[in-house]
């Protein structure tokens, strides 16, 4: 009897190892993946890698001018007036016998051709070609400002003094600084568009011409 008893123990002993560590090897086994994460794992955000941007390349904006090429002709060439008040200039290829004039507007002057005239206007006097409306003016630069969005004309850009034009629908003007002792000057020619061919060249002949007196 004693000895059923201590097999039956035994039996009982080996069925509990046997299913302990039938228990353990289930633990140990690889878990079967799940593809939906868990709360904590949802609140993790994993990094993109997202490729550099490639630099856009600069492109200028509509509103700014366009760029200037080197200007390399010197148009002016300011001195002192020495008192001649008739002098012969070349206009065109052709030497004509001008009238100096003063700027009502500033210390500079200039030699008037034939092909243009003064006009008073009310506040002083203009000068323009002896037919239609094409304008010759000299002021500081305090009195005439530069264009601040100026067009910029192929013909006139190789001019050191040229600080570009403006297009006001019909009518063309262009501009010019120069400078003598320290001062700054605005030349303006302005013209309609069907009068630019004939006055500008001499304008531009003109104010070869410019020179500097002061008030006395």
């Amino acid at each position: 009897m004693i000895k059923l008893i201590r097999l039956i123990s035994i039996l009982v002993v080996s069925i509990s190892l046997i299913t302990a560590c039938t228990n353990n090897s289930t633990d140990n086994s690889p878990k079967e993946s799940n593809n939906n994460p868990s709360p904590a794992e949802s609140l993790i955000t994993t990094p993109k890698m997202t490729p550099s941007p490639t630099p856009a390349t600069a492109s200028p904006s509509p509103e700014s001018p366009s760029p200037i090429p080197s200007a390399t002709v010197q148009l002016t060439n300011i001195e002192e007036y020495d008192g001649t008040e008739v002098k012969k200039i070349t206009i065109q290829g052709k030497e004509e016998s001008s009238q100096w004039m003063r700027s009502t507007y500033s210390d500079l002057g200039f030699y008037m051709p034939p092909q243009m005239k003064q006009v008073k206007i009310y506040e002083g006097i203009t000068y323009k070609l002896q037919s239609g409306t094409s304008e010759f003016l000299i002021l500081t630069e305090d009195h005439l400002a530069l264009p601040e969005k100026p067009i910029w004309d192929e013909e006139l850009v190789q001019y050191k003094e040229y600080a570009g034009s403006k297009d006001e629908g019909g009518r063309w003007s262009d501009y010019f600084k120069v400078e003598y002792k320290e001062s700054a000057y605005t030349v303006m020619l302005s013209f309609r568009d069907d009068e630019l061919k004939e006055a500008r060249p001499i304008f531009l002949d003109v104010m070869k011409g410019i020179k500097y007196e002061p008030l006395k």
